[in-house]
């Protein structure tokens, strides 16, 4: 990607050159340039670098002309906004706990959670115990969670806890889906 000025003394909004093409309404990437296997393929990251550049310019009353990004947009008007997947995220080292008092949890409400007292089997609330899950769609909601984590302890005694929360976006892929927070008081 390349800046491009038609005309030296004049600054221009947004005109960029991309694989030749100038783009007078920003710029607008895409891999169909690129071969199948530079695509990427269903992953929810995205690394980018823009280099700019500056060439003298005496039309900005002046003072230097200097290119400016204002804003990134990495969703096109017709793909989907989110990762529709389940994204989890663990605890590497367990609590080891005498006792759990209270779990505290600020996040949305697309946030669910799984608890497992050895980081291999995890259990979720399920009416009135917690109950192994075989999928990451069995799952507790937070109000379960800190309403039922004194039923944890109690069920499986004193022990370590692994915490593993799943992040999903709705439906059609258009909601953030994120953790503030999570504290867990317990005795050792």
């Amino acid at each position: 990607m390349n800046t491009s000025d038609s005309n030296g003394n004049v600054c221009v909004d947004d005109e960029i050159t991309l694989n030749a093409g100038s783009q007078p309404t920003g710029p607008s990437f895409n891999f169909s340039h690129f071969p199948l296997s530079a695509i990427p393929t269903n992953n929810p990251y995205v690394r980018y670098r823009i280099y700019m550049e500056a060439e003298n310019n005496s039309a900005c009353s002046g003072s230097p002309c200097l290119p400016e990004l204002t804003t990134v947009n990495l969703n096109a008007s017709n793909e989907l906004k989110y990762y529709g997947d389940f994204q989890e995220i663990k605890t590497k080292s367990p609590i080891t706990y005498n006792e759990l008092e209270s779990i505290k949890v600020l996040a949305d409400d697309c946030v669910t959670f799984q608890l497992s007292p050895d980081g291999t089997n995890y259990y979720y609330w399920l009416s009135n115990s917690w109950s192994k899950a075989i999928s990451n769609s069995q799952s507790t909601t937070q109000i379960d969670l800190q309403n039922n984590i004194l039923n944890y302890s109690n069920q499986f005694g004193t022990g370590i806890l692994f915490v593993k929360a799943l992040l999903k976006t709705n439906i059609n892929q258009s909601q953030n889906c994120s953790i503030e927070s999570i504290d867990i008081d317990y005795s050792k």
